[in-house]
């Protein structure tokens, strides 16, 4: 029925096509054509050989039966082959389904229908695959199976090349893509393939063929360029060689356009061999016109260094001539220039054969002012050698000053004569300026060093530090041979400056403490039981000798233990041991007595304090607040001033008055606080709070007071 194709009259029928018989109905559709079903429902359950088709509902193409050729039969439609797509195989027979085109494995494909897949252009291996990338240096042609191609001599390609004309002459040489290839020629350069190129001007292959790059073309001697140019003509000074310049030896220079080391040349000035390594400068007295050359001057006549002609030749300075005679040779208080001779200008001289005006320096205490003349030294500064020096700082010097150490230190400032000059520190002070007298007594008795002298002694209580009164105002004895070593003293003067028959001592003896004047063993004495100084052995005076010099210690066992207690005026010193310098008495100025080294400021008086920098007098030396002395070794500020034995301050602050001791405590001083005696007890949070006892109502107790109760007494609330 063309208006409902598949129209059936029911559902249990069988589609297809044929006529109606004598036994035999088929369906019509619409009355107009024999076709479409062939059904039981008609004709019962068999309709002519077509049998088993009752009952079978939707099931009768499933169970029909026929039972003879007579009546028809089945409608057969013809089947064709599919082919598999391109890029895809399949090797099976009688395939009903598209699902056996299988894809080609990776770097091969196929055509339409294909059983078997082949190896893509660039890539080989067997039909199937696996298939590899062709290497470099051949080619593979699509298809080309497990046979790559390798590419001709001196040829080569890039991986996965299919064709010929894929190899390429290699760097180096020159041909057609895929065809013979010949090797660079001299001066060219060919990067591969079909490409050759001249070198650029000026440079070269230096005769070598097959040169792949233009950095091979080297440009030529007495050029300069990197490689591959450009290439420019070598500068003068140096020379140039496979495109390189080099700067000529110092002193030397060569032409441009150089193309050898040998073409740099000595300048003139200078002389010495070809190539400019070992150029000399010309020396005073001689003219080198450059090269090898040498000349020296004639007779009598002088040349600066590196004179390159003879006209540099002139008569000798500190020479003159008169009248064209020979040159002699010029007197003091004259310089001689040219063959000239000038006098000196006033208040200066000159020595034998001075040179120039300027060798007439001014006598000592003058200096050059601004017009080269001659002038009086000034106040504050020092003169010699015709140069004015500036005192140093905080030190003064008079008029006519001749040498540094005429500068002496300000009042108040401390430091050797010629300086340097620092500040007395806060609790010292210097009520003069310059060093001082040494000895109390006048000058120094003996100087060994500018800050050590040895200053004449007699005191009659054990112990060298009795001798101290000898050392004047900014001196003390030496401490040990260190402290004297460090304020200049050495150990030849040590022994050569004493006079003979004295010793002047240290507060330094004992054991570890050695020394001794012997170069090659400094600190090394003949025991313990010493006392350290310097002196000289005298008639009825021992003083230990190395062999060496005569110094060092002043010992009472050159005797033996038993020997005499007494060395002169020396006295007291037998058994000791290392406390000589401690028991030592001497008895009269003679014979020596102490070391003195120079120390510039005074310290303030024990118990007193200053805060005043530069002090120039002992009256900024205050007493301590009641209760307390200075402690520290310069009483440097009212923080030196801690509480004596006996008293306190309740928080054990310093520069404060101090309190007496509490009933039922010890006091120790300094910062320390109060503690409790024995049956006694207290707690320090009650020194600083006003506090009331419940149990003591007049027991009142008021802040920054200690207080110690018995232990008997109830705790304060």
């Amino acid at each position: 029925w063309p208006q409902f194709p598949g129209q059936m009259d029911g559902y249990n029928d069988i589609y297809g096509c044929g006529q109606s018989g004598a036994d035999f109905t088929i369906t019509k559709s619409g009355g107009s054509m024999d076709c479409g079903v062939l059904t039981q429902g008609i004709g019962g359950t068999d309709i002519g050989s077509w049998t088993n088709m009752a009952a079978n509902i939707n099931e009768e193409s499933g169970k029909v039966t026929k039972a003879s050729l007579a009546g028809g039969g089945v409608l057969c439609c013809k089947n064709a082959c599919t082919s598999c797509d391109a890029d895809t195989f399949s090797d099976a027979i009688a395939a009903t389904s598209a699902a056996t085109c299988l894809a080609c494995p990776a770097n091969s494909g196929s055509s339409l229908g294909s059983r078997t897949c082949t190896c893509l252009a660039g890539f080989y291996g067997p039909a199937g695959g696996p298939c590899l990338q062709c290497p470099a240096g051949s080619y593979c042609p699509s298809g080309c199976g497990e046979q790559l191609s390798v590419c001709p001599a001196d040829t080569t390609s890039v991986a996965q090349s299919s064709l010929s004309t894929d190899c390429k002459c290699e760097p180096g040489f020159v041909g057609p893509d895929g065809g013979m290839c010949d090797k660079c020629w001299i001066d060219f350069y060919c990067p591969g393939g079909m490409t050759s190129r001249a070198c650029p001007e000026y440079s070269s292959t230096r005769e070598v063929p097959g040169s792949s790059s233009d950095n091979e073309c080297i440009c030529d001697a007495g050029y300069v360029g990197d490689p591959g140019g450009p290439c420019e003509v070598c500068p003068e000074g140096e020379t140039c060689e496979s495109g390189e310049a080099t700067k000529c030896p110092a002193f030397s220079t060569a032409q441009s356009g150089s193309g050898s080391s040998n073409a740099c040349k000595c300048k003139p000035g200078y002389y010495g061999p070809d190539g400019g390594q070992s150029c000399t400068r010309c020396t005073a007295g001689s003219h080198c016109k450059g090269g090898n050359s040498l000349v020296s001057c004639a007779a009598n006549s002088w040349s600066p260094t590196q004179s390159m002609a003879k006209s540099s030749c002139t008569c000798d300075a500190g020479f003159h001539s008169l009248s064209g005679g020979p040159c002699t040779l010029c007197a003091p208080g004259n310089w001689c220039w040219g063959g000239k001779a000038h006098t000196c200008q006033l208040y200066s001289t000159s020595q034998e054969g001075a040179t120039y005006a300027r060798a007439c320096t001014c006598l000592d205490g003058f200096f050059f002012n601004e017009f080269d003349q001659c002038t009086m030294c000034k106040e504050n500064t020092w003169c010699a050698n015709g140069d004015a020096n500036a005192c140093p700082v905080n030190s003064r010097s008079d008029e006519g000053s001749s040498a540094e150490t005429d500068c002496k230190c300000y009042a108040g400032f401390e430091g050797p004569d010629g300086g340097p000059c620092l500040g007395c520190a806060a609790g010292t002070y210097k009520p003069g300026v310059g060093a001082g007298k040494a000895c109390t007594d006048g000058t120094a008795d003996v100087i060994y060093a500018d800050d050590v002298v040895g200053c004449n002694a007699e005191w009659d209580l054990p112990g060298v530090i009795n001798g101290g009164g000898a050392c004047a105002l900014g001196w003390e004895i030496c401490a040990s041979e260190a402290s004297a070593a460090a304020s200049g003293l050495t150990a030849l003067s040590c022994s050569a400056n004493s006079p003979q028959g004295t010793f002047y001592a240290t507060l330094e003896s004992g054991p570890g403490l050695f020394w001794k004047c012997w170069p090659q063993f400094p600190g090394q004495t003949d025991g313990s039981n010493d006392i350290f100084g310097c002196g000289k052995p005298g008639t009825d005076f021992s003083i230990k000798s190395d062999g060496y010099f005569d110094c060092g210690v002043l010992t009472q066992g050159m005797g033996g233990n038993t020997g005499s207690a007494n060395i002169g005026s020396w006295t007291n010193m037998q058994n000791y041991a290392d406390q000589e310098s401690a028991k030592v008495v001497k008895t009269s100025l003679a014979g020596g007595g102490v070391l003195c080294c120079k120390k510039g400021c005074q310290e303030c008086p024990t118990g007193t304090y200053s805060s005043t920098d530069r002090a120039i007098s002992a009256s900024t030396c205050i007493d301590c607040p009641a209760n307390t002395k200075a402690t520290s070794e310069t009483s440097l500020g009212l923080q030196a001033c801690e509480c004596v034995h006996g008293t306190y301050d309740v928080l054990g602050r310093v520069g404060r008055p101090c309190l007496r001791c509490p009933h039922g405590a010890y006091c120790h001083g300094r910062k320390l606080l109060p503690v409790a005696r024995t049956g006694y007890w207290t707690s320090r949070e009650l020194w600083t709070n006003d506090t009331f006892d419940e149990e003591y109502p007049n027991a009142f107790l008021t802040a920054g007071v200690a207080v110690f109760a018995p232990c008997s007494f109830r705790r304060v609330r």
